[in-house]
């Protein structure tokens, strides 16, 4: 059975498009393994500000691609990609290094850390988007939600 992590838009929209490696959280998990990307279906135009404004320090070309409140490009509301969370980055930005999957990982994602948690993904892939009703932490996806995930991709050629 697989997992999902829900998390509100833009965010699940930047890991796919710009790169984002670390999905910050103020606790830690001990999960590792692959897992769905969940878009929340709520989103604050606060929520899409701080994330833009957030971006947009760094990577002011890419924080204008991020599509704006409202744009079903956003995907509120389903599974949108797959990823493997490979290690933990704590607090000051300690990672056990035997968790880094490539060398250049850490400095090119340090920009994402925001001295929370950081769990590090790998192998993020876009998905067929499944409408499917989130939750918080990890929660484990309906069978028949996975099932249509993979059904879907399969018919597609994914």
């Amino acid at each position: 059975m697989w997992k999902a992590l829900s998390l509100t838009a833009p965010w699940p929209w930047i890991i796919l498009n710009l790169g984002k490696r670390v999905e910050n959280r103020d606790w830690p998990t001990t999960f590792r393994g692959r897992f769905f990307l969940h878009c929340s279906k709520g989103m604050t135009k606060a929520d899409w500000y701080a994330a833009h404004d957030f971006v947009e320090a760094f990577d002011p070309e890419g924080a204008a691609r991020i599509p704006k409140p409202g744009d079903p490009a956003l995907l509120r509301g389903h599974i949108v990609a797959r990823a493997e969370l490979v290690g933990l980055v704590s607090p000051g930005w300690k990672m056990n290094k035997r968790e880094v999957p490539r060398p250049d990982w850490a400095e090119r994602q340090k920009r994402w850390y925001m001295d929370a948690y950081g769990f590090m993904l790998a192998h993020v892939r876009p998905t067929v988007p499944v409408l499917v009703k989130g939750a918080l932490g990890f929660w484990n996806v309906p069978e028949d939600v996975e099932r249509s995930a993979f059904q879907q991709a399969a018919a597609r050629g994914a």
